[in-house]
């Protein structure tokens, strides 16, 4: 049981992270303006997890449980900011770019430290997973697959946030980073 311990807990985090999907939220609807992003960025996500998997049966490493402890809050930490993300933009929420006719610009929560802590989040779960699993050569499919797609999805979203606000939401960019906060401010 053991040796197959950090496979079980990838699995049910994994579990536990599509059923976040399904969950009906009280939503304002508007025009989606993209949503390709979403989906490579959810098939890299799966990928990284599979290839993680695979890494670790495949080289038979031992299990480390400093690694399954560090992994596993790595992990548990990105659901928290997360959700707490997603509670933050409430209504406004949605895995597509979306901009509605009353949307505002939300700078509260995690959101007064970062402008993206769902993509913070993103790339803190698939580390977390990789270190977990000890899968190191698979920690490089998030330099290649998951950080330019969040790059690229970030650069379309600002463009969309800049069309609405205006000075106001590139004034909120020089005061935060756009994945990890440039300055801890507890305002």
């Amino acid at each position: 049981m053991g040796y197959y311990l950090p496979i079980i807990i990838t699995v049910i985090f994994y579990v536990f992270r599509i059923r976040e999907f399904l969950i009906t939220r009280e939503t304002i609807p508007g025009p989606v303006t993209e949503k390709r992003s979403f989906l490579f960025l959810f098939f890299s996500g799966t990928l990284i997890f599979l290839c993680a998997v695979f890494e670790y049966l495949s080289t038979k490493v031992s299990v480390s449980y400093i690694f399954v402890i560090i992994g596993t809050l790595v992990i548990i930490v990105s659901f928290v900011v997360r959700n707490w993300a997603i509670r933050s933009l409430g209504r406004f929420w949605s895995v597509h770019v979306e901009i509605r006719d009353n949307h505002e610009l939300v700078e509260t929560g995690p959101y007064r430290l970062v402008r993206h802590p769902v993509y913070t989040a993103a790339i803190l779960e698939v580390f977390g997973a990789v270190l977990l699993l000890q899968a190191y050569l698979t920690s490089l499919a998030i330099l290649v697959l998951i950080v330019p797609s969040i790059m690229y999805r970030i650069r379309i979203e600002e463009e969309a946030l800049i069309k609405k606000f205006g000075e106001d939401y590139r004034k909120y960019m020089d005061r935060t980073g756009s994945l990890f906060p440039t300055k801890l401010s507890l305002r």
